[in-house]
Order: C-alpha cells, then sequence, then structure tokens
C-alpha cells in the first residue's frame, strides 16, 4: 500500500493514511471467505471507512464497526458505517 499523505516515501506525517483499495478486499473475500457464522467485521484503522464500505457492499448481512486515531476521519467513517459503529481511539 503507498501512502496518501507526503510527497516522498521516506517523509513520516503523524495522520499518515494507509488506505485498502477495493480491489484488494475483494480479491481477500474471494480467498479466505468468512464462516457462515460470521456476525461482523471490525477494522481497528478505519481512516474514512473504504474497506468496512466495500465489505457493507459484498456482504451486506455482516455488522462493520470501525475504529481510528484520526479525528478528522471521523465524520466519514460516522456517514459511511453509522455513528454507533464506529469510535475514535484516543
Amino acid at each position: 500500500m503507498s501512502r496518501t499523505k507526503g510527497l516522498n516515501s521516506d517523509q513520516r506525517h503523524e495522520r499518515d493514511e494507509y488506505i485498502t483499495p477495493a480491489w484488494c478486499v475483494e480479491r481477500f473475500l474471494e480467498k479466505y471467505q468468512l464462516s457462515d457464522d460470521a456476525q461482523f467485521v471490525l477494522d481497528p484503522c478505519a481512516s474514512r471507512g473504504e474497506l468496512l464500505r466495500t465489505v457493507k457492499r459484498l456482504l451486506p448481512h455482516i455488522w462493520v464497526a470501525g475504529v481510528e486515531i484520526n479525528p478528522d476521519c471521523m465524520p466519514d467513517l460516522e456517514k459511511e458505517i453509522g455513528r454507533a459503529s464506529c469510535r475514535e481511539r484516543v
């Protein structure tokens, strides 16, 4: 994955983002299917909810939840998965 912020790959920023592309989530779920009794998916580094959006699209019966440290991402994450399903890590 590539960093979405920063001009040079060797630069680190306090709030770097590493977004998992939808195609990667799709291939993962094709290869490693969730068991029939799976009820939820938790993304511990949810950013703006990109990974969870793809899970919801492919597996609409699965409840998704996310945790994110960057408060700037929270409005988008809440819009994507619902306020009750996301938490800001402090």
